[in-house]
């Protein structure tokens, strides 16, 4: 059960870091394409 225990942890940690990694990249994502369609309209 400990060992069961620690790899759900385990996984659930991946899972959040994976879709914490997601969020960032799609916020710099966000952030390029505003600064280009600002740097564009100048």
């Amino acid at each position: 059960m400990i060992s069961i225990n620690k790899i759900t942890v385990a996984y659930r940690f991946r899972q959040v870091r994976n879709s914490g990694f997601c969020i960032l990249f799609f916020i710099i994502f966000i952030r390029f394409f505003i600064f280009q369609a600002l740097f564009i309209r100048k």
